[in-house]
């Protein structure tokens, strides 16, 4: 069982060309790289065009039932309407999550215009992902990296120790601080995805080699590799070779089976049926 726990639909600027891309690319996508469930992300954030709204991106995975939603909230356009819209999708668990895009917009994770929220998913038993590391200047040129930053996440999950949270993409190049707050916090996960360049396949050796020597680095730090979670940033990165890469660095075990997909179950209240729910990765 191999879940993807960072992917996104909707139309992007890919290699300066604009495209749809849709939930069956996504489907032919996890077939050809042997996964089998992904969380689909909605990205709103002051670009439009850019991405697909929360309740776009419902109505889009209902065919889908190994598509899972993740939505999204900015304290700048956050009102009353979409508080009780993003409120009722988690607690009925069509929601998994939200995702905030810190530093692609200027806030930190512990602003008090989204305390609201992390109430409702602390209650409902569901992660905040944050946007963490480099910044893609095509999405947002006027992002800052201070806010992208994953020690900022320290001070949420002391004031809402209930909350379930995720440092997306292990905050590259910030991945020392992150083991700090990971390995600090019990309620603290990484996922480990958008490590490479955009749009490579295969990815370089280098790269691959860097990607290792990070992981070892978060082994030493924080003493496991137990609360990473499988994450491509697909369809900017390729999923065939995230799973390619990332067999490589855990032996058969517990271990392996929460990073491709024990945590994603338990962090976004998945349930699988059928024959992938006891298959092995």
């Amino acid at each position: 069982m191999i879940v993807d726990t960072h992917t996104h639909l909707g139309t992007y600027n890919m290699l300066g060309e604009k495209v749809d891309v849709t939930p069956d690319m996504l489907i032919a996508a996890m077939d050809g790289a042997g996964v089998d469930h992904a969380l689909a992300f909605a990205k709103e954030h002051k670009l439009p065009e850019q991405g697909i709204s929360t309740e776009n991106l419902i109505s889009a995975l209902q065919k889908y039932p190994q598509l899972h939603a993740i939505g999204t909230a900015s304290p700048f356009t956050l009102n009353g309407k979409k508080f009780h819209l993003l409120k009722d999708a988690l607690k009925a668990h069509v929601l998994h999550g939200l995702k905030f895009y810190t530093g692609y917009e200027r806030f930190w994770p512990n602003d008090r215009r989204l305390h609201c929220l992390y109430e409702v998913l602390a209650e409902a038993g569901l992660p905040a992902i944050f946007h963490t590391g480099y910044l893609w200047n095509i999405i947002a040129p006027k992002g800052l990296l201070k806010y992208a930053q994953p020690l900022p996440i320290d001070e949420l999950a002391v004031d809402f120790p209930d909350l379930k949270i995720v440092i997306a993409h292990i905050a590259n190049p910030w991945i020392v601080d992150a083991a700090a707050v990971v390995g600090r916090h019990e309620n603290v996960y990484l996922d480990v995805s958008g490590y490479f360049a955009e749009f490579s396949d295969p990815f370089s050796e280098e790269e691959v080699g860097a990607f290792q020597s990070d992981m070892a680095q978060l082994h030493l730090r924080i003493g496991s590799l137990e609360k990473l979670l499988f994450a491509t940033d697909w369809p900017i990165e390729s999923m065939t070779e995230y799973v390619r890469v990332t067999r490589d660095l855990f032996p058969e075990g517990d271990v392996r089976e929460r990073f491709f997909w024990k945590n994603a179950a338990e962090l976004f209240r998945l349930e699988f049926g059928g024959a992938n729910a006891t298959k092995s990765v």
